[in-house]
């Protein structure tokens, strides 16, 4: 966190604002990005899952447009494509406003169109969670509204009382029999 709070403070941000900014990036670093985990003995390692999941968010997306978003609506609905998906959702995100429209085409639609039944645990709202939780719409005041309108659907309910388990399962049962 000191080296995060430093290089901040080196590119003119003031010391609450860097150790803002250093706290943020040292969690997101050790939640998301996750490249580096701690081993059973105190040792910092490389964890090539994070690195697998990177690539695999790229590919993602680095396909014609139509492509890419056929891709994140199969994708996310998906507990195991999660971290690919927002690495690559993340990549469109930034991009030019026609990729972020995609990104937020298919966080607003992809528990009707996906292969998911959204109707009982809706992927939506925790994707435009985790985008929000992202900061990638911090600057863009008209698709934060769009991502926390999606957010806010899961007011709707009801919700199961152990809804990721319950989604866990059914993802298994549809990889196993194709169809829920």
């Amino acid at each position: 966190t000191e080296i995060a709070r430093d290089r901040m403070m080196e590119l003119g941000h003031g010391l609450d604002a860097a150790q803002e900014m250093a706290a943020k990036l040292v969690a997101i670093a050790t939640t998301r990005l996750v490249l580096l985990s701690a081993d059973d003995d105190g040792l910092v390692s490389f964890d090539i899952r994070s690195l697998q999941e990177l690539m695999a968010g790229r590919a993602l997306v680095e396909v014609p447009d139509a492509t890419a978003r056929a891709n994140l609506i199969t994708t996310a609905c998906s507990p195991h494509w999660r971290n690919a998906w927002l690495f690559g959702a993340g990549r469109l995100f930034t991009g030019p406003d026609h990729l972020r429209r995609i990104v937020i085409d298919v966080v607003e639609n992809c528990d009707a169109e996906g292969h998911w039944n959204g109707w009982l645990y809706p992927a939506g709202p925790e994707l435009a969670a985790d985008i929000l939780e992202d900061g990638l719409a911090a600057d863009k005041p008209t698709d934060r509204r769009r991502l926390i309108e999606v957010v806010l659907r899961i007011l709707n309910g009801p919700m199961p009382k152990d809804a990721k388990a319950l989604s866990e399962q059914l993802s298994q049962a549809t990889d196993v029999t194709g169809m829920l």
